[in-house]
């Protein structure tokens, strides 16, 4: 009916709601004491799945909703905050339905709005404005309504397809945009101070010249929509400060006079302090054993770091002593390079570490590799302490294990009416070392067999090692172990000719007493 007024809109809106609800079957019950600003709650029918037992069948879906009316005028509420706020966080659907009179007459056109992205975020921003307002039910926020809302002709049929649409997570989506709506830039901010006087400090503690950074001011604040809560999180002077910059990976190349190369993975430490004087500005470059620091101005600085009591791979041993050695060759051209790019070159001089056991160690290094580098533990570790304490029996084991050309002359009692026969002999031993055992058993081939006179001559090649085992504690407690591999590594006896029970220790002994 065209133009009928209507005297009390207001209540003539909510029993409009509630008929269409009724016609629509959903239940509704009105709010008795309108406080927190819905007037209805309503239930739509659960939905009835066969073959279901009563334990999995869906339950109502609950939504609660205000109903506002508007005599004239364009489409638009306003709520107070407080109600509005707690809709945007109520993980219960929540809808604002408006019934738009013509001058206080019918036609009436019904809009409605759900609250959701669009919505909760305008009011969370307005709610981040009003700072910590107390009195937020005297504050308000405005909603429009357009075309798009106009539900004149399918109010609850839309309702009840919008909560479906969303479906069984909706109290879970909604309470993710309510904690993550507004904070695309970070939530999270803050601010520090410091006095000019200890920005050196600060800078050296930043790149790990120094355990603790020099006390500052630190203000730490929430932002949400880039607007700042009013009052800080933490705002005063810590008891302890620390401020590491994030280390960059890089690598490091050293060059000898001779052109031989040394590649050391690195880790670049630079201040991330903005407007940096070049007289304060320090660059740490750490390759392991190996540190640099460049200054800004001025010559730059390298220390080679050496505990010889440090247990270390033998790849960080290998690495340290290869430097070492091209150091006691003469100045060393020191290369950066970040992400493949040459970023610094200069040349350098460490002190003179020329000392006659230095030269000796790569060799001693390579008879550690041939047995423990594919079946150590990864705890294997030794320190150049433990190689030097065990350097006599080092020195004997590699003659196990990668000794040069050997040659036998042994005085035979009786003239032999045969020669033995063999292509190759076998041996083993261990070698106690920094709390480990390594354990080898060593093939040789036989090159030559001969007699000359009352003499049997044996020439053989270099070994091979072709079982070995590295344990914690002393060879001793794993000798059945190493006459096990020993058995295994002879096999059928059918080619080979056996020393001294093949015990290498023995054998050594014998030929050199």
């Amino acid at each position: 009916m065209i133009n009928k007024p209507i005297h009390d809109l207001g209540a003539w809106a909510e029993d409009a709601f509630s008929g269409l609800c009724a016609a629509a079957g959903v239940t509704r019950n009105k709010s008795v004491q309108d406080r927190t600003g819905w007037d209805y709650q309503i239930d739509f029918p659960a939905v009835r799945i066969a073959n279901l037992p009563a334990d999995l069948q869906p339950t109502e879906r609950t939504a609660r909703v205000q109903v506002k009316s508007k005599v004239r005028g364009k489409p638009t509420v306003s709520l107070k905050l407080s109600n509005a706020l707690r809709f945007a966080k109520e993980l219960t659907p929540c809808f604002v339905v408006l019934f738009a009179a013509t001058n206080s007459s019918l036609p009436v056109r019904i809009y409605a709005r759900h609250f959701w992205e669009d919505e909760i975020a305008a009011v969370l921003k307005r709610g981040r404005l009003a700072g910590d307002a107390k009195d937020l039910n005297k504050k308000f926020v405005s909603i429009g309504f357009n075309a798009r809302d106009d539900h004149t002709d399918d109010l609850i049929e839309w309702m009840e397809s919008t909560l479906n649409r969303i479906g069984d997570r909706y109290s879970e989506l909604k309470a993710h945009l309510v904690r993550t709506v507004g904070m695309d830039d970070g939530s999270i901010h803050g601010s520090i101070s410091f006095e000019e006087a200890d920005l050196e400090a600060l800078v050296d503690h930043q790149i790990g010249l120094s355990a603790e950074a020099p006390l500052v001011n630190v203000t730490i604040r929430q932002s949400r929509f880039g607007i700042d809560a009013p009052y800080p999180i933490i705002s005063g002077k810590p008891n302890v400060s620390l401020m590491r910059s994030h280390p960059i990976a890089c690598r490091v190349r050293v060059r000898d006079v001779s052109g031989k190369d040394l590649w050391l993975d690195a880790q670049r430490y630079a201040p991330s302090i903005p407007g940096l004087p070049d007289a304060l500005k320090k660059v740490r470059i750490v390759a392991d054993f190996l540190e640099i620091l460049l200054p800004g101005v001025g010559d730059g600085k390298i220390d080679l770091k050496i505990d010889s009591q440090q247990p270390m791979s033998l790849a960080r041993l290998r690495n340290m002593t290869t430097l070492r050695l091209m150091a006691s060759q003469g100045p060393l051209d020191i290369q950066l390079f970040d992400r493949g790019r040459l970023i610094f070159a200069a040349d350098a001089e460490l002190p003179n570490t020329d000392e006659p056991w230095l030269r000796s160690l790569p060799d001693a290094l390579t008879c550690l590799e041939i047995v423990a580098i594919d079946i150590a533990p990864d705890e294997f570790a030794l320190s150049f302490t433990d190689i030097f304490k065990a350097w006599d029996d080092l020195v004997h084991f590699n003659g196990l294990v990668r000794g040069g050309d050997m040659r036998i002359d042994a005085v035979v009692d009786r003239p032999l009416a045969d020669l033995p026969e063999g292509h190759s002999f076998t041996l083993f031993d261990y070698l106690n070392i920094g709390g480990w055992t390594l354990m080898a058993v060593a093939t040789r081939p036989i090159d030559e067999l001969k007699t000359e006179g009352d003499h049997l001559i044996i020439s053989c090649g270099e070994p091979r090692v072709v079982e070995a085992m590295v344990h914690r504690g002393c060879g001793s407690e794993f000798l059945n172990d190493l006459l096990l591999m020993y058995e295994r590594a002879v096999g059928d006896r059918a080619h080979q000719l056996e020393l001294f029970g093949g015990s290498y220790r023995t054998m050594a002994a014998r030929l050199t007493g």
